[in-house]
């Protein structure tokens, strides 16, 4: 509790900082969030569930304004991975992605209040600590990250960010699902 403490008094700062939108003028913006990481089985129970708080960890990301419709961002992210007591690990994951924003301008005003978007990319996940059955998949690991999510606008300076993860492994490794909610900010 300790850790939500200070991601708490972090984003209650990153929202009362001088920042200014994201914009051609202000090209980046940085975000910190707090994730809950889901192991995707084949049975697919528990995805959902997100009464299991140990498996909370956290995610900083940076993002490059494009265009008005696609931001470009750099993210890394580590948290645990359980599933019953069948699988436990400490994850780390660093992605990249294309963002393609739907406040583009065209399908919805720029300055909207909810900003929902879809983003895919490339990236590595590295499995430490493997406990129970499963302990033959440590190490690096490619992912291929597909994202859903939105900005709530919380004024011209600040974003809050919310998304859904479905990090899937290109070898014969886990896939996961990654719930990620967070504050996006700029130091201008």
């Amino acid at each position: 509790f300790k850790i939500m403490k200070k991601i708490f008094i972090l984003t209650l700062l990153c929202i009362c900082t001088l920042a200014m939108g994201q914009t051609d003028y202000n090209r980046f913006r940085y975000e910190i969030g707090a994730t809950h990481n889901k192991l995707n089985q084949n049975y697919d129970d528990g995805m959902f569930n997100f009464s299991d708080v140990e498996n909370v960890g956290f995610r900083v990301a940076a993002h490059y304004y494009i265009s008005p419709s696609f931001n470009a961002s750099l993210s890394v992210s580590r948290g645990k991975l359980k599933h019953e007591n069948e699988f436990f690990a400490l994850i780390t994951d660093v992605t990249t992605r294309l963002k393609y924003k739907f406040n583009n301008g065209y399908i919805m005003p720029e300055d909207a209040f909810f900003a929902p978007y879809i983003a895919a990319g490339f990236g590595i996940s590295n499995l430490q600590d493997q406990e129970y059955f499963y302990d033959e998949y440590d190490g690096t690991h490619a992912i291929v990250p597909i994202a859903v999510g939105f900005d709530l606008k919380i004024n011209d300076k600040t974003d809050l960010v919310t998304q859904a993860t479905y990090k899937n492994s290109i070898d014969d490794t886990y896939s996961y699902l990654q719930y990620n909610i967070g504050v996006k900010f700029s130091f201008q």
